[in-house]
């Protein structure tokens, strides 16, 4: 993205959401990332990410975001 990265989007939406809070509902936003930093997890999750999965992303690892999205298997 150009003019935002992740983060920024991210935290573009929550504002987004917290300000029209009957019309839009919370997304779940998992980051599926290749990058490998050692503080990105808690970076990401602290700029309000729901979860991050690093790439390659495996069918168990899917998995398990997806439940902890609520979504049914």
């Amino acid at each position: 993205m150009p003019e935002m990265d992740g983060l920024m989007c991210v935290k573009a939406i929550r504002q987004l959401v917290e300000l029209h809070p009957d019309d839009i509902k919370m997304p779940f936003i998992c980051c599926v990332t290749a990058y490998q930093q050692p503080n990105f997890k808690t970076k990401a999750l602290a700029n309000g990410m729901d979860s991050l999965v690093h790439k390659p992303v495996f069918k168990d690892q899917l998995q398990q975001v997806l439940i902890k999205a609520g979504i049914k298997l």
